[in-house]
């Protein structure tokens, strides 16, 4: 889900894979509710495009931990071995990864490093990226949701009214909010608003969401999220790509100081006997795009 407020808006090696991480990981999520869901892991290949042109994402395992992960691009039904990325893991006796480092084309290097508490929460990540290194660290309430986010120059605080409803605020737009409904480990809705100095909201994004509760999300656990070196730039933790379901159907609103616009996206599912998709497809003007999903 893109936002204006995040920072700027993963048996044996050689198995490609497919399993749920029962050991330790199979609760991924638990006492860490950076998703709004306590969900098991899970890591099919994954295929995006035509048989021609598509990209496709493999994991590796080793003792039920990812080792690896690779992205490869084919253009034309070659490979493009010039964009491959490959991702590397390390757990260092942790429950979640500590160290996780991609390469791109062989050199390119984006590397996050978590630190955890006794909770198995993060309470720091490190990126570094292209020589350049940023910290995020983060603070749990009582319940033991994330309360804050704290950068260098600014921090972003998470609030929660009710059961339903997480209200997000950035100290650096201080007239802006976020707001997210959920149901039932599933973002419904989720608001942006931005005020001018009298109160008075000039802007609004909306995104609403429909669910099919029978067909659950292969990337709603906590750990697979982080296996992504670019968590660090959205680690929103209320995104409806990672809720504990697929939606088959997003409509996005803008109102800017009264011009507005409107855009609806739908998807379909095949899905296998234990409920997860093996075939995604997404529909929108113009055309559509599959992904495959190999268990």
């Amino acid at each position: 889900m893109k936002k204006m407020f995040v920072l700027a808006s993963i048996a044996l090696v050689g198995v490609a894979c497919s399993k749920s991480d029962d050991n330790g990981g199979g609760n991924s999520g638990d006492n860490n509710p950076v998703t709004p869901t306590t969900v098991p892991a899970v890591y099919p290949t994954e295929k995006r495009g035509n048989d021609q042109n598509y990209t496709q994402t493999t994991y590796t395992l080793e003792n039920n931990k990812v080792k690896t992960i690779v992205r490869e691009t084919y253009q034309n039904g070659v490979k493009d071995a010039t964009a491959t990325r490959t991702t590397n893991v390390t757990y260092t006796d942790k429950k979640y990864p500590t160290v996780v480092e991609e390469t791109y084309n062989g050199s390119f290097t984006n590397k996050t490093e978590y630190t955890y508490n006794e909770k198995n929460q993060i309470t720091e990540m490190k990126n570094t990226r292209e020589g350049s290194t940023q910290v995020v660290k983060f603070e749990y309430n009582a319940e033991g949701k994330v309360s804050k986010a704290i950068h260098p120059t600014y921090q972003i605080t998470y609030e929660y009214p009710n059961a339903t409803t997480v209200v997000e605020k950035n100290s650096s737009t201080p007239n802006s909010t976020i707001t997210y409904t959920i149901v039932n480990g599933n973002v419904t809705k989720f608001l942006q608003e931005s005020k001018d100095d009298i109160g008075t909201v000039r802007f609004t994004n909306t995104q609403e969401y429909e669910y099919n509760t029978a067909v659950k999300n292969p990337d709603a656990s906590f750990e697979r999220r982080i296996l992504d070196p670019s968590y660090f730039y959205n680690y929103s933790p209320y995104d409806a790509n990672y809720s504990k379901n697929v939606y088959t159907k997003r409509t996005d609103s803008y109102n800017d100081n009264g011009h507005t616009n409107s855009r609806t996206y739908t998807y379909t599912y095949e899905a296998n006997d234990k409920g997860y998709p093996t075939k995604k497809t997404e529909i929108f003007e113009g055309g559509n795009t599959v992904t495959t999903y190999t268990y």
